[in-house]
């Protein structure tokens, strides 16, 4: 399947995904995963766990997205390549950090609860929001996007290389006219060769 849809891909839209991607990570991991009440001599408060804090893959994997988006859209064939293979295997890694956050948030929990009391306690009751299942989501989703783009990028390489020899050929027609026509004198006039004669010190006419 991943064959088929990465046959339709191109650079521009996988550039663009897997920026987004990059910027939405880094967004989930600066929002609040989990909240925990905190009561202490002087008063109730709400601890807060970032997402970044709670899993630290995720600031590191919008990085690596990003950097990955730019390396597919400037590098060469092997480095589009290579950034593929990185976005999928982060993408798979985010996945297994946040599935493991959400199996036990507790740690996450007792650090941030020792940070606002200075007493590390032996429970608590945290309460998670939606944005780690989102931060799981876009895990997931990078890691299929690697793979569609590992897919993509080795048609980008042919396309490339069916244009250059279009290039050529359209090239090689036109210098085998211009050889033609040099000598018929009613040829039509090339501004840009009779340029080139006058910078030489010729006489186009």
């Amino acid at each position: 399947m991943s064959s088929a849809v990465g046959a339709r891909v191109s650079r521009r839209t996988a550039v663009l995904s897997v920026a987004a991607l990059g910027a939405a990570l880094l967004g989930v991991g600066a929002a609040p995963w989990l909240r925990i009440p905190v009561s202490t001599a002087i008063s109730d408060d709400v601890a807060v766990v970032v997402g970044s804090d709670a899993v630290p893959a995720v600031r590191a994997a919008g990085l690596v997205l990003l950097a990955a988006g730019l390396a597919l859209a400037l590098a060469g064939r092997v480095a589009r390549v290579a950034a593929a293979v990185a976005i999928a295997v982060v993408g798979l890694l985010l996945v297994l950090g946040v599935a493991g956050f959400l199996a036990d948030p507790g740690p996450a929990a007792v650090a941030a609860v020792a940070e606002v009391t200075g007493v590390r306690p032996a429970g608590v009751a945290p309460t998670l929001t939606g944005w780690p299942v989102v931060a799981l989501v876009l895990g997931a989703a990078a890691s299929a996007a690697g793979l569609v783009v590992l897919v993509a990028a080795r048609r980008w390489s042919t396309g490339a290389s069916r244009y250059d020899r279009e290039v050529a050929e359209v090239r090689g027609g036109e210098d085998a006219g211009q050889g033609a026509g040099a000598s018929d004198p009613t040829r039509w006039p090339d501004p840009m060769a009779d340029w080139d004669a006058l910078s030489r010190g010729e006489d186009p006419s």
